[in-house]
């Protein structure tokens, strides 16, 4: 790296002068880089800088009237003309591009015309709709104040509500206990299932109440439903036995058979 003397700029090549020794960039010296290499090391190690050439020409690999300066002058001149003349056979390929642009946005803005005249028929769609909507909303809240009609909405949900009511005490919701340490839980579920008849209402102080309780572990909706399905395939492959322990599907086809855990739908597979 070095910094050009003339234009200050940092450089990583440039021209050396052969006298003072001095690095100056290709644009200062009024060279083109390409040209400089083909000048060959003998014809660069000739060129001076204008301070070593007393205000003469930047780069001057001989002298001025000599023909090699010549050759190299027509030389710039057939390469900057070979360039002029690449450029204008690209300049067809260019107005042609031009012209397609322009057709391409004449095609846009007859499109965005068509746009803009939806849209303003949805607005006008849409600005229609919301008066009706606000026409039907003061007509509902009129009907709504009603005396009539709020007496029957009354009705109503006086009747609803016994409904519920009586659908409550035909269908009793289940009680969950839960127990702070685990094998009190097993107990507690094993001695119910031991009792036989089974555990009955007026023993817990229900009086006159003769329907048995039945206490089972409680499972998550996803267990309840694989149970569901584990009963039934029992039922079709003659299981005689079907229980939970522990929050466990278990199953076992015979005395003598072993016991099969169900934890997912993929373990029904080992019942048959």
């Amino acid at each position: 790296m070095f910094t050009c003397p003339l234009c200050n700029v940092n450089c990583s090549d440039g021209v050396r002068c052969s006298k003072c020794t001095v690095f100056y960039c290709f644009a200062c010296t009024n060279i083109t880089e390409s040209n400089y290499r083909k000048l060959g090391p003998a014809r660069q190690a000739t060129i001076q800088c204008c301070n070593c050439k007393n205000n003469q020409s930047i780069v001057s690999v001989v002298t001025p009237g000599s023909s090699a300066t010549l050759d190299l002058v027509l030389q710039e001149l057939r390469s900057g003309i070979n360039g002029i003349n690449d450029r204008l056979e690209q300049l067809p390929s260019i107005v042609s591009d031009i012209k397609n642009i322009q057709e391409n946005l004449q095609s846009l803005e007859s499109s965005l015309s068509g746009i803009r005249l939806e849209v303003t028929e949805h607005t006008s769609k849409i600005s229609n709709f919301e008066n009706r909507i606000q026409a039907l909303e003061q007509q509902s809240t009129a009907a709504a104040n009603h005396p009539l009609l709020q007496e029957k909405i009354t009705e109503l949900s006086n009747e609803l509500f016994a409904k519920n009511q009586m659908a409550r005490l035909n269908n009793p919701k289940s009680i969950i206990v839960g127990f702070l340490v685990r094998y009190k839980k097993e107990d507690f579920v094993a001695a119910a299932r031991s009792r036989k008849p089974g555990l009955m209402a007026n023993e817990l102080g229900f009086i006159g109440e003769e329907s048995r309780i039945y206490i089972n572990d409680h499972l998550t909706k996803e267990s309840k439903q694989l149970l569901s399905k584990t009963k039934k395939i029992a039922a079709e492959l003659n299981y005689n036995y079907v229980w939970v322990q522990n929050c466990k599907i278990l199953v076992r086809k015979s005395d003598n058979s072993p016991i099969i855990t169900i934890r997912n739908d993929s373990d029904l597979s080992k019942m048959r």
